[in-house]
Parts: structure tokens; sequence; C-alpha cells
């Protein structure tokens, strides 16, 4: 007996979820490449090595596992015709669907269009927006104790306590780079200086202890010996709410009550 030949309905689809996977296979390609550099940088150069996260290996899985789901179809296909073509049809929903969920998977980020282009980064990221997110708790803590933020080195070092913030993401020469706060004291405004080496967090605090800015100094790549101020997304365009860079700002003392 014959068997039925695959619809024109049916190839169409294969054909669109099949080159819609394939737009996003240069992601798996540059984490494999990201992978490859953190285990062979350069001597002297700073590295995140810290960069395994849900979201790093969904976005490596992304497209290989929707090809080998799109392929399979094919040995379904001579069966049950119909039921691919609806299989497809609900792929066909599902893949972009997958990459706007991405947001929900903590550290990254995605669009109806694709993941993003450098998934590691997202890690590098959501670890320094969780040391930024830890002071400005102990900050708010200490400034509603107090009255005011701290507004000089021996209050800063009261407040957020030397052993307070963990070891950075970064590495230089196999050696961990632990996070550091230094005080800058302009009108508590953003602060983008660089003190030597990433995992650096810039307070910026106004001369009378109201408002406060926190940045952080990262790499914005996997492998790097260029410091640069840690931004708040892969690409920024636009103008963006501390011109882009991953910043934390509080301009008022929560009292805290007794």
């Amino acid at each position: 007996m014959r068997k039925p030949e695959l619809s024109s309905t049916y190839w169409i689809l294969f054909t669109i979820c099949l080159v819609t996977a394939f737009f996003q296979f240069d992601v798996t390609i540059a984490i494999l490449r990201d992978w490859w550099q953190v285990k062979h940088p350069p001597q002297g150069f700073f590295v995140v090595s810290k960069w395994w996260t849900h979201y790093t290996v969904m976005s490596a899985l992304y497209a290989p596992t929707w090809i080998v789901c799109i392929g399979s179809t094919i040995l379904l296909a001579r069966r049950w015709p119909r039921f691919v073509v609806f299989l497809l049809a609900g792929f066909l929903i599902l893949e972009p669907v997958s990459c706007m969920a991405m947001p929900g998977v903590r550290g990254g980020y995605g669009h109806l269009l694709g993941l993003e282009e450098l998934p590691i980064a997202g890690a590098e990221r959501d670890s320094n927006a969780d040391v930024l997110g830890r002071i400005d708790q102990k900050l708010n803590q200490w400034g509603g104790d107090h009255g005011h933020f701290p507004f000089n080195p021996t209050e800063l070092e009261d407040a957020v306590p030397a052993e307070m913030p963990k070891n950075s993401p970064y590495t230089l020469n196999g050696t961990a780079i632990p996070y550091r706060i230094v005080l800058v004291q302009n009108s508590g405004t953003l602060s983008r200086q660089i003190f030597g080496q990433p995992g650096v967090v810039n307070y910026a605090v106004n001369a009378d202890g109201t408002q406060f800015v926190l940045t952080i100094s990262g790499l914005n790549m996997p492998v790097s010996e260029k410091i640069s101020m840690m931004r708040e997304s892969t690409f920024v365009g636009g103008k963006q709410p501390w011109d882009g860079l991953l910043a934390v700002e509080e301009n008022k003392v929560s009292k805290v009550s007794r």
C-alpha cells in the first residue's frame, strides 16, 4: 500500500518553523564560543567565570531542541499526516512565545524575534543586580535608623559590613575577585568612575546623605581586559534611565518603625 504524500501545508509549516529555529542557532554558537573563551582566557584578562544560569543553559539548548522537535515530525507525518499539521501549527506559535517567555528565566531576557545575543552577559548582570539589591537594602536599613544615608567612609563601612558583598562573578588569572564598595561624594547622581577592577560598587551620595545612586563596574562580555560600567541590557538604544547603566537610586530615607 502506497504511503500518503505529505501535504503542501505540512511543508510550508515545517519550513517556517525550521527557519525560525535556525535563526536562533547563532545563540548556541555564541555560548559555545564564549564558554571556550572563559575556559582559555589570555593571560591578564578578566573573566566572567560564574556564567552557568538557567537562562544560559536554556539559550544554548533552545535551537537544537526545536530543530529536533520539528525534524521528528517527518517520522510522524507518514502515519498521522493531519496530526502533525496541527502539531506544527502549535510549534509556529510556541517558538516565538518561548522567546518572549525568557524574561521569566532568571539571568536573561528575550523578545518576539529572538533571544539575547550575549547570554553569558545575562549571568554577569544577574549577579551584579543581586548584590546591588542587597547593598541597597542594607543602606536603607541604616538610613532608617540614622535619619540619613551614609556620607563618609566610616558610616558606609558601618552600613555595609566588609563581609556583606560576596565574591563577584569575575576572576583574574584564576583568582576570584571580591566585590568592593567605594564612596563617591557628589550630588547623589550616577557615577561612572572605574577603580581598577570589575565588581566595584560606586556609592554616590549627596552632601547631606538624603540621596544616593549605586552603579557597578563590569565587563559586559565573558572575557575582556577592559573594564566598563555594567549596563542594564546588552544593547541600549534611545534614552534610558541612568543612561542605560545597571543602577539603584534612593532619594529619601525610610524611617524604621520601632
